[in-house]
């Protein structure tokens, strides 16, 4: 049987390993200004993109150094399970500022989500981060992660976010989406509050969005949400936990997950089928990812 890590204290850190979920009690920053200088996406030629990125699933790893966390991006390929490091993502932060989750296009262009909620994009091959004129957030409203859904081959992208609403007692989940450059709630997501309420989310090529719910202490929950509504349409209990820093990524109907349950918050990587339930266990890595995304690719299911 394997074992997993034990929940010590609220939203901690195990190790070196920083959390996904952040409560935001002591964190103060002008939200009036990005991270970085405004600017649109740069939307780098097709040729700077790998003919097989809709093959891979791409992580994110917050390294440890010095004082400071740091952004590496990696390619795993599920086919063979390995995984590459492509290296060191040099995106222009504000001062305490740092990638927390990401997602990818059908175009295969990643899309970054940071701590104070502002939105940075990259291609894999440059690993040339640039930061957008996008704010994540809105009054009374925080996310926590990003993720793209199409709902055909001829569709376009539309980038949803999981966030909670901060002015509820409880810190309600919620379904939010971009409109125009802003920040929209679809809906509630019912049931899950408090630390239940940050949740993972990838999107599909086939117009759905599931989410994964952060559990530490007991089990975690994959749920497919209405994208229209943030109503549950399917609720799992994995009968595992999530770990606190936690990731999946559709990849051909499969949810490829990475769960900081392994040994030191070491990423332990899961197979799991939405429709069927069925869990697998792959390998441990030797690091932790934090984020991952799988482009929207109109060839296949896939999503982040």
């Amino acid at each position: 049987m394997k074992k997993y890590g034990f929940w010590i204290g609220m939203l901690c850190a195990c190790g070196d390993v920083q959390e996904k979920p952040d409560p935001f009690s002591d964190d103060v920053w002008d939200q009036s200004n990005p991270s970085s200088p405004t600017g649109e996406p740069a939307q780098e030629e097709n040729e700077e993109v790998d003919d097989d990125y809709c093959d891979y699933v791409y992580l994110l790893e917050r390294r440890l150094s010095g004082s400071e966390y740091f952004p590496y991006l990696w390619r795993f390929d599920p086919a063979t399970t390995n995984l590459v490091e492509l290296g060191f993502l040099d995106c222009p932060f504000q001062p305490g500022d740092y990638l927390i989750a990401m997602t990818a296009d059908q175009k295969g262009q990643l899309w970054f989500l940071s701590n104070y909620e502002y939105l940075f994009v990259a291609y894999p091959s440059t690993l040339s981060c640039s930061a957008t004129n996008i704010p994540a957030f809105s009054s009374g409203v925080r996310s926590r992660s990003l993720a793209f859904m199409r709902t055909d081959e001829d569709a376009q992208d539309q980038l949803f976010f999981s966030s909670y609403l901060e002015d509820s007692l409880e810190r309600q989940g919620a379904l939010t989406s971009l409109v125009q450059n802003q920040l929209t709630v679809v809906g509630e997501i019912p049931g899950f509050v408090g630390n239940g309420a940050v949740m993972e989310l990838a999107g599909s090529a086939t117009g759905r969005i599931f989410g994964q719910s952060f559990a530490m202490g007991e089990s975690s929950h994959f749920v497919e949400l209405n994208p229209y509504t943030g109503d549950v349409l399917r609720d799992t209990d994995l009968g595992i936990e999530s770990g606190n820093a936690f990731t999946f990524s559709i990849l051909e109907d499969y949810a490829w997950m990475f769960l900081s349950t392994g040994n030191y918050g070491y990423s332990e990587v899961f197979r799991y089928h939405p429709d069927s339930n069925d869990l697998e266990y792959i390998k441990t890595l030797s690091t932790t990812m934090l984020g991952s995304a799988a482009p929207t690719c109109s060839e296949n299911t896939s999503g982040s």
